[in-house]
């Protein structure tokens, strides 16, 4: 069985790097807009891997090899089941594991839609939902427009379905701010930036 992080690639240590690069971008447009933001903890994905599994790592020269020497990462197998009950030595992708049903519509989709309110395009992150999504029996993106398709994020964690659609209405909460549904709520007080 292979290992998920162990056995982490240069192909996929890139793929982890782009997405983390579109990530930087969507922090760095919200800073340039909201200055008083604090994203502190957005860090890029190496120095959050390292910071938090600090000791733990014996090769921080690169992504992959952080990936690779994390004991905190290690042992843990790439989502396989047995292709038949008869031979459990054949296995398959496990379309039923957690990297389908939380980090598309709770990770990913969560991404694009931040990315697409704060007019950061997120073309790594529409990849990687589209490559995805063909496992899945829903699907999220337009494969031909990379834009959401018509009531996909019903089931998601994405900020636009719950009525959040444009920056002002993103960072309300973590810069006080107020949105006109917040107007006469007693649990967002009168403040100005």
């Amino acid at each position: 069985m292979p290992k998920l992080y162990e056995d982490l690639d240069d192909d996929s240590a890139h793929e982890i790097t782009v997405l983390d690069d579109e990530i930087q971008a969507i922090k760095k447009k919200m800073l340039w807009e909201f200055p008083k933001l604090n994203l502190s903890q957005v860090l890029p994905i190496d120095q959050r891997i390292c910071a938090m599994y600090e000791g733990q790592i014996t090769d921080t020269s690169n992504l992959k090899r952080i990936f690779n020497t994390n004991m905190g990462y290690s042992r843990v197998p790439f989502p396989m089941v047995p292709k038949d009950a008869a031979d459990p030595s054949k296995v398959v992708l496990n379309k039923n594991a957690r990297f389908f049903w939380e980090d598309v519509p709770f990770g990913l989709v969560i991404l694009k839609d931040i990315g697409r309110i704060m007019g950061v395009p997120t073309p790594n992150c529409d990849k990687q939902i589209i490559f995805h999504q063909k496992f899945m029996p829903i699907k999220y993106v337009d494969e031909k427009t990379g834009e959401f398709l018509p009531d996909a994020l019903k089931n998601t964690g994405a900020p636009s379905r719950y009525g959040i659609n444009t920056p002002e209405e993103l960072v309300s909460t973590s810069l006080g701010m107020r949105s006109e549904s917040q107007a006469s709520d007693i649990f967002f007080p009168k403040t100005k930036l």
